[in-house]
């Protein structure tokens, strides 16, 4: 009997054509690179997220345990944890406008620079 080869037996129309395809610098740009990035800036953002997710839950224990330490009631509980919520997205708008300004200070640089 006639001994037959793996590549013999199974063969794929078509793949040396997407191969080829693939081989292209564009193509591989758009089917590899591209998602790659997208799926980074995914975990990037989940990443960021649960960071603030994070630091807003500690803020609210730590304004909560503050409360209880004082003897406040359930109810200005709530309103504890509420200003403690304000004060960290204030603290963040804080931060993004520093960066702002920061941004602001380099480009206006650069126009004198220019100039």
């Amino acid at each position: 009997a006639k001994r037959r080869r793996y590549f013999d037996l199974f063969k794929l129309n078509g793949v040396g054509g997407v191969i080829t395809w693939m081989q292209q610098p564009t193509n591989f740009f758009f089917v590899i690179i591209i998602p790659l990035l997208l799926l980074f800036g995914y975990n990037v953002w989940i990443i960021i997220s649960y960071v603030i997710e994070v630091k807003t839950a500690k803020a609210r224990k730590l304004a909560l345990e503050e409360a209880k330490a004082s003897g406040i009631s359930s109810i200005d509980e709530e309103e504890i944890k509420r200003r403690a919520v304000e004060e960290y997205l204030k603290k963040l708008e804080a931060e993004k406008a520093a960066k702002e300004e920061i941004v602001e200070t380099v480009e206006e640089t650069k126009v004198e620079e220019q100039e």
